[in-house]
């Protein structure tokens, strides 16, 4: 009885951290998209990484990339997958100015 009771708590601190890290990601990926430096910011470091694995893929590490199937449609999947991701977060962030030029300009005609 005593070890299923352990047993429980333990699963239950393990859900909660689960459960924790998902909701410090949901708030921090709100924050990201709300906040339009912090948005541009993270484009920015989104950018630098994307260039630096196509430039250490194609010349310093190109052998090693190409030596395995998996290993070159992991790399080039992961850079092809952060480049779609930091696509759509631009085509957000060009709406989300949008918006709030628009949202300014309805604004300014009323007063």
């Amino acid at each position: 009885m005593v070890e299923s009771l352990s047993a429980l708590v333990h699963l239950g601190s393990v859900v909660a951290k689960k459960q924790s890290f998902l909701i410090d990601i949901w708030y921090f990926s709100r924050s990201i998209l709300r906040d339009r430096a912090m948005r541009r910011r993270f484009l920015a470091q989104l950018l630098i990484v994307i260039l630096t694995l196509l430039v250490l893929g194609n010349w310093p590490l190109s052998d090693w990339v190409e030596s395995t199937r998996p290993r070159f449609i992991v790399w080039w999947g992961g850079t092809t997958f952060l480049t779609v991701w930091m696509l759509m977060l631009a085509a957000y962030d060009a709406l989300r100015v949008r918006r709030e030029i628009l949202e300014e300009d309805e604004f300014e005609d009323f007063s």
